[in-house]
This record gives C-alpha cells, sequence and structure tokens, in this order.
C-alpha cells in the first residue's frame, strides 16, 4: 500500500472520532460547539482555497490526496463538509453510527475493490448493516423498524460510495445520503 492510501485510509478509520465534537457542552459562557464547529470548517475551507490555488499556479501537490482531487474541493474538505451538517443540525443518535459505518467500510471497500475481491459488495453491506443495526439499537430499542430503517441506511451508503462524480466525491456521499435517508426515515416509519 502506497503511503498516500495508507494517509486516507487513517483518515477514514479515524472519522468516528468526529463524534466527540458532541461533548463539548452548549454552555452560554462558553464558545458553543456549533460556532466552533463552523469557524474550523471555515479554516479548512481556507486551507483548501489555498490548496487549489497553489497547486494551480505552481504545481504544488498535497500529500494524500489523489490526483483528480488537484483542481476541486478534496475528498477530506468534502467529508468534513457531511460532518459539519451532522452537528449543526443532527443528534449524535444519527451522526456516530453515520461516521463509524463510513470510517470502517469506506476502507475496506477500497481494499476488495483494488484486490478484485469477490467479496464486495456482501461484505461492505454486512460489515455497514451490523454497525447501524447494533448502533441505532443502543440508542433506540432494538425493534424491526430498526432493522428496517438500518438495512435501507445501509443500502444507501454503499450505493452513494459507488456513485462516481467528478465534483461530489463519495466521502461526503457516503455520509451525506445515508443521513437524509436515516432522516427521512426515521421521520416517517
Amino acid at each position: 500500500m502506497e503511503r498516500g492510501e495508507i494517509l486516507r485510509k487513517t483518515a477514514h478509520m479515524c472519522a468516528p472520532l468526529f463524534a466527540l465534537a458532541y461533548l463539548i457542552p452548549d454552555d452560554p459562557g462558553m464558545i458553543s460547539r456549533d460556532v466552533l464547529a463552523i469557524v474550523l470548517w471555515l479554516v479548512f475551507l481556507f486551507v483548501e482555497i489555498y490548496r487549489i490555488h497553489s497547486r494551480i499556479r505552481n504545481g504544488k501537490e498535497f500529500p494524500g490526496l489523489r490526483p483528480y482531487e488537484s483542481k476541486r474541493p478534496s475528498a477530506a474538505f468534502q467529508m468534513c463538509t457531511a460532518f459539519l451538517i451532522m452537528i449543526l443540525f443532527f443528534p449524535v443518535e444519527y451522526a456516530f453510527p453515520l461516521l463509524l459505518g463510513f470510517g470502517i467500510t469506506d476502507p475496506l471497500i477500497g481494499i476488495l475493490r483494488k484486490r478484485g475481491s469477490k467479496m464486495y459488495p456482501a461484505l461492505p453491506l454486512l460489515v455497514y448493516f451490523m454497525i447501524m443495526s447494533v448502533s441505532l439499537s443502543i440508542s433506540f430499542e432494538l425493534s424491526f423498524r430498526i432493522i428496517a430503517i438500518s438495512l435501507l441506511v445501509t443500502i444507501s451508503a454503499i450505493s452513494a460510495e459507488s456513485y462516481r462524480n467528478r465534483i461530489v466525491d463519495d466521502d461526503f456521499l457516503m455520509l451525506f445520503v445515508p443521513l437524509m435517508v436515516l432522516w427521512i426515515l426515521d421521520s416517517i416509519i
């Protein structure tokens, strides 16, 4: 495995740590979690603008990025954008299972695809489903409803990961699409 790939997979596996942001209290006497998240996202936005501008101007590459990310927002920035949406508008009960599922299955999918394994997409579907059903059962009570929601969220996440687009990265889609599916299903089922 090349160095950039190891860096990307490590970053993916650390994604569940973003859920620690939910531990920051929304104390009126302190900076709020939402404001802190927005400020950090803005800092990352300025780094992204600098990265893209310096790459275009003098060919400077940043470590861990793929060649197709050179003239567009990076996968890392898009992942952070999805997380910002999570933290601003959704509870940890939604965010943590999605971050955990993403952090484990996205690198797994990459490894299976690279090896041409016949276990793709069955193994990632199974792993993501287990993560969703166990995580949601901890927050909500295990029921047919939770199993059904977990199954549909799983299908949406793995499907979103396989969608290829030159602008929107699968790291954003694999968090945002199942987040929307979870939110909609939780409100109607």
